[in-house]
């Protein structure tokens, strides 16, 4: 496989092939931040929402392909074993563990899984 700047374009199916021939699943189009002042400043839709019934700060992504919350948000009891690499709107890769949790948000509610 070619190095390129644009990993997504590297992605078919979901699946991202490795150089050594396997292939992990990949989430694409996320636009996950590590700093909640950055996604406000960004005009994104932030409203309040429930994890496990604790209060959080929600976006709607509508360009993701699933949900994605903070580590500390999951118990360990929640977590599936798999994991699936996560593609940021910034380009950067992260190795995320999948999980079942319960939520409870304006854009959406119930047991969904999510990295």
């Amino acid at each position: 496989m070619e190095v390129t700047d644009d990993l997504q374009s590297e992605v078919e199916d979901g699946m991202l092939k490795l150089a050594n021939g396997k292939s992990v699943p990949v989430m694409t189009n996320c636009a996950a931040l590590r700093d909640p002042e950055k996604t406000r400043s960004l005009g994104l839709p932030v409203l309040k929402g429930e994890i496990g019934g604790r209060e959080v700060d929600v976006m709607r992504d509508t360009g993701c392909e699933g949900v994605v919350v903070r580590k500390q948000l999951v118990d360990a009891s929640q977590l599936t074993g798999e994991c699936c690499l996560l593609l940021r709107i910034d380009n950067t890769a992260l190795l995320a563990q999948k999980a079942v949790i319960s939520l409870r948000t304006p854009f959406l509610s119930g047991e969904v899984k999510a990295l």
